[in-house]
């Protein structure tokens, strides 16, 4: 574990937590009516991204012709 906690943390029931899992996704615009972050907060739930016990999922979404970014995490 490392000095700020950070790295690793064990959730109530003993499971370590290590690391994060991360996925991209790319759009060329945002879709019509929507934003980039409701864009990628319903994908990242979608996708199931990352663990639910250790919430250490991370989603980088890119709108390449709309110029946006945004990036959901489970914490």
């Amino acid at each position: 574990m490392d000095a700020v906690n950070v790295a690793s943390h064990r959730p109530e029931g003993g499971v370590d937590c290590l690391g994060v899992e991360m996925a991209v996704l790319a759009d060329e615009v945002i879709p019509v009516g929507r934003d980039a972050e409701s864009v990628c907060l319903e994908t990242f739930n979608d996708w199931g991204v990352g663990s639910a016990t250790c919430n250490n999922g991370v989603l980088l979404y890119f709108a390449v012709e709309s110029r946006k970014i945004h990036i959901c995490t489970g914490r």
